[in-house]
């Protein structure tokens, strides 16, 4: 019974974590700044946000507020001594910065996303993203190397265990969370996100216009 509810405790500890992380890159990151900047949020979600102006500036919060954010976590995870909050760090972290980092690699190699669009514009293109991408590598590689620092032992479930529940949830969270909201059609609105997609991916110099 008590290992049951351990795990429970740990699914709803993960489930709190990874939406912490999700706040932290949407709206904390790409919605602040959006703020900051003068716009206005005119839509967010689990997996995107859509300011009414555009900057790289904007683009590239997400990412950096979430490895911020995650570096606070794991500063946190070090000091802390009680179990269940020391737990919700852990996996904030392990969330925000694998999902933010890994993003680098994504972008680099795949030119698209968060990343890219900070860097889209700056020459040699190549060099920026092959840089990012080793970048994304090599950090991704020290984030592995944290976490062993701050990973919890021995705290009511085994290592094994507090692994095995943390990631089975965080990969629904994730497959749940790219099913997208979609925003309400109407006939004058046919569909916003598709329409921010679309001047996302515009050449880099009528972006520029913008930024």
């Amino acid at each position: 019974m008590k290992s049951t509810a351990s795990v429970l405790t740990l699914i709803a500890i993960a489930c709190a974590a990874y939406v912490a992380a999700d706040l932290a890159h949407e709206t904390l990151g790409h919605g602040g700044v959006c703020l900051a900047s003068g716009g206005k949020v005119l839509l967010v979600d689990t997996t995107f946000e859509d300011c009414s102006i555009h900057s790289r500036w904007i683009d590239g919060a997400g990412p950096i507020t979430g490895i911020v954010v995650a570096l606070v976590a794991w500063m946190g995870a070090r000091v802390t001594r009680t179990a269940n909050l020391r737990a919700f760090l852990v996996l904030l972290y392990a969330d925000a910065i694998f999902w933010n980092v890994g993003y680098a690699i994504k972008s680099g190699l795949g030119y698209t996303g968060d990343w890219h669009f900070l860097i889209e514009g700056w020459e040699p293109a190549n060099g920026w993203h092959i840089g990012l991408a080793i970048a994304g590598v090599a950090g991704y590689i020290a984030a592995m190397r944290m976490l062993g620092r701050i990973w919890p032992g021995g705290e009511g479930i085994s290592s094994g265990r507090f692994a095995v529940v943390a990631y089975l949830t965080a990969a629904i969270l994730s497959a749940v969370r790219r099913r997208r909201v979609r925003p309400a059609r109407t006939e004058h609105d046919p569909d916003r996100r598709s329409a921010v997609v679309a001047r996302r991916h515009r050449p880099a110099a009528c972006r520029a216009a913008q930024a």
